[in-house]
């Protein structure tokens, strides 16, 4: 994507950045532009040597980028041992780690017969809020089309259920739990974002479309890149 080199091969996209803010925390997201496979070991973005004031102008940019639609919300009343069972029934563990404690209610399970390598998992519960988290599990294209989680076909309540294991909740009420702030944004220093962003070749990864925006009208809905 960044040399231009054609491959005869499809582009490798990044996540959609549309209201990334109402559901990514910005403390993450800072701390990922400063350091990408820190952050998520494994990560395709690359290094893109941003300063700390410069991730918080980029932040501001990306805080002015809203999705056309709301978060859903996880189901009211989650279970995070029902999202136990759910995470080592379902296929998760065909790609990520199993959880060594885990005893299932019928049969046996040996977490030592999964010898693969396994893809780690970002700090969740520093990046998603339970309603967040909760989403991405329900439909991950939705916000990252190009990504290499599957969808799978779950029931209302299963992406809450897995949000509350994987986030380490225990049962309860969903809207009890810490939500995510977005913050508000400044003009200037989101103007100042846009610009690091162009100059940067995010669109190489990235929808596009923000490059053609003469000035930045806050609030500014993106058409997301083709899918």
């Amino acid at each position: 994507n960044c040399h231009n080199h054609p491959t005869g091969l499809p582009d490798r996209r990044g996540p959609m950045l549309n209201g990334i803010t109402n559901r990514v925390a910005t403390d993450w997201i800072q701390e990922f532009l400063l350091n990408p496979p820190h952050s998520k070991p494994g990560a395709t973005m690359p290094q893109m040597h941003l300063s700390k004031s410069e991730t918080e102008a980029v932040i501001h940019f990306l805080a002015s980028l809203e999705l056309n639609k709301k978060t859903p919300k996880a189901f009211k009343f989650v279970n995070a041992t029902r999202g136990i069972e759910l995470y080592h029934n379902i296929g998760c563990v065909s790609c990520h780690a199993p959880d060594p404690d885990f005893n299932p209610s019928e049969g046996s399970y040996n977490s030592n017969s999964f010898t693969y390598p396994h893809i780690p998992f970002p700090n969740l519960s520093e990046k998603y809020d339970i309603h967040s988290l909760s989403a991405y599990l329900n439909k991950p294209h939705d916000y990252s089309p190009h990504g290499r989680m599957p969808q799978f076909a779950l029931e209302r309540e299963d992406p809450g259920d897995l949000a509350a294991y994987l986030l380490g909740y225990v049962n309860g009420d969903s809207t009890d739990y810490p939500k995510l702030q977005a913050p508000k944004v400044d003009a200037s220093l989101a103007q100042a974002g846009k610009d690091i962003v162009v100059s940067k070749n995010c669109a190489a990864c990235h929808d596009s479309s923000f490059t053609e925006i003469p000035e930045l009208p806050i609030s500014t809905q993106i058409t997301p890149y083709a899918r």
